[in-house]
């Protein structure tokens, strides 16, 4: 009896580890070697014909061939102290990524495709869009555009704008170093028209998880609308709901478009994510939430505001709409 016992005790044990180790994904101490990637450099491709300048401040355009190490991306023009946000990541591979710059200087920056930890971190080449704009508060065709920068942190941080918009702005956001080894993703939260807040996050199992980076957010705060740019056009608006299924946006009154530029403006799932698009043409854009899968496979997310920057060419500017 005793023994018949001791051998239930055994079995529900290496039950137990079994189901632990089918379970859990690998952590940190495990990941890939991010080395090369930082070392390696890739040829990256963007057409000077299609980047739209944004007044004097800034430009916007979109980045092919992206892979998992740097490319340069060289500017248009110089700035002074230059504000880059990039994303959604294209879906020509599937597992989770999203994209990572460093190295933002007055005429150029570098980006890569960074995967989280839990995947091998080699990436098929992608399409980015981005976004750079001056730092400071502009105004574009009598609309505000405020970029700027913030410390990093795991932490809440309240950021308040250096003008009060007249209704909440449309956000967008990137980080803008890479100073700590981990894969990072951002979130915003609580958008109002007089601030917004900001934190990093690392993959869900993670042994970097209490550790603080020292990295630096970028974001541009635009006015909801339409810019008439004279040979270009910019619409900035936010739409929902958006989860993990794909969901395709309608977009009117443009004749042809250049960049998809995009950022959540909610946290309603603690969940790390991060936007990923297919089929961006003139008259829509599939995009979806990707989570990270580094704890479990469960991906499911709940619906999620999102902040759009459409650029492109239009006869008839006044009646862009996005729904």
């Amino acid at each position: 009896m005793k023994f018949d016992k001791l051998l239930l005790i055994i079995l529900t044990l290496l039950t137990l580890v079994l189901l632990i180790s089918c379970t859990d994904k690998d952590l940190v101490g495990e990941a890939y070697d991010l080395e090369p990637f930082l070392e390696q450099e890739s040829v990256v491709y963007y057409d000077p014909s299609n980047i739209q300048l944004i007044g004097e401040v800034g430009e916007t355009g979109i980045i092919q061939f992206i892979n998992h190490n740097f490319g340069v991306v060289n500017f248009q023009r110089s700035y002074i102290n230059p504000i880059v946000i990039v994303g959604p990541v294209s879906h020509f591979e599937k597992d989770e990524a999203h994209a990572r710059i460093k190295d933002v200087e007055s005429d150029s920056f570098l980006i890569r495709i960074e995967e989280w930890f839990s995947n091998d971190g080699t990436h098929s080449t992608e399409d980015i869009s981005y976004i750079v704009i001056e730092s400071g508060t502009h105004t574009i065709d009598g609309k505000t555009i405020i970029a700027n920068t913030l410390p990093a942190s795991t932490t809440i941080e309240n950021e308040v704008f250096s003008t009060t918009f007249s209704s909440s702005p449309v956000v967008l956001s990137s980080i803008q170093t890479l100073i700590s080894e981990p894969p990072l993703t951002y979130k915003i939260n609580n958008t109002s028209p007089s601030s917004a807040e900001f934190y990093l996050q690392f993959e869900q199992n993670s042994s970097y998880t209490n550790e603080v980076p020292a990295e630096s957010i970028g974001y541009i705060a635009l006015q909801e609308g339409t810019y008439n740019l004279g040979t270009s056009t910019l619409y900035a608006t936010t739409t929902s709901p958006f989860n993990q299924d794909w969901k395709t946006i309608s977009i009117s009154g443009f004749d042809s478009v250049s960049s998809f530029v995009a950022s959540p403006q909610t946290n309603n799932d603690k969940d790390p994510f991060n936007l990923r698009y297919h089929t961006f043409e003139t008259s829509s854009v599939t995009l979806k939430i990707q989570e990270e899968k580094s704890f479990d496979d469960e991906v499911k997310h709940k619906d999620e505001t999102i902040g759009v920057l459409i650029s492109g060419t239009s006869s008839s500017p006044d009646s862009i709409s996005v729904s």
